[in-house]
């Protein structure tokens, strides 16, 4: 049996479309400690668990502004001896290289979708997805490309969090807190 708690709010993509555009960085920034603390207790367990599906539709907002990750469906224990993962998984522009069998994912593949949703709430565009972006890397703008109010800072760790190469991002959730 599986057993889940009902969450009464919306998701962040609701949220997004009822402003109708980016949102306010200090509070994305806000929802991205909280989901880095959420990040960080599901990689300590053991065995480590990778969400594998972080996107805004998959983040629910409360009326009191805290975060709650819904839908596990995806989720995976990791597996120190594979070399890569059985199935491919993942939401186009959120899903790292290696979710789409370039290896296997760890706990930086959900940095990268972490990035890729601050990506979305500050922009209000989804990032390529990431073959795309290797293949023509020009088609991928940074945030304050698409969103000049975004901050120099906070530009700078969405970009370290959706580096291409796994080793290129932040090695922890808590590293990126």
């Amino acid at each position: 049996y599986l057993v889940m708690e009902f969450i009464q709010g919306k998701s962040l993509e609701k949220e997004q479309e009822d402003i109708g555009g980016p949102l306010d960085e200090r509070r994305v920034m806000n929802w991205a400690l909280q989901l880095c603390d959420v990040l960080n207790y599901l990689h300590t367990q053991q065995p480590p668990i990778v969400f594998r599906d972080m996107k805004p539709s998959n983040v629910m907002l409360t009326k009191n502004d805290q975060i709650k990750l819904i839908d596990f469906g995806i989720a995976r224990f990791f597996k120190t001896t594979a070399t890569k993962d059985t199935t491919s998984l993942g939401s186009r522009g959120y899903a790292p290289l290696e979710q789409y069998g370039h290896g296997q994912t760890d706990h930086r593949s959900d940095i990268y979708a972490l990035g890729a949703t601050l990506y979305t709430m500050l922009t209000n565009t989804t990032p390529p997805d990431s073959p795309m972006r290797r293949i023509n890397p020009s088609l991928f703008e940074t945030p304050r490309q698409l969103n000049p109010r975004v901050s120099a800072a906070t530009e700078s760790i969405i970009l370290k969090a959706m580096a291409e190469m796994p080793d290129q991002r932040y090695q922890s959730a808590a590293d990126m807190y």
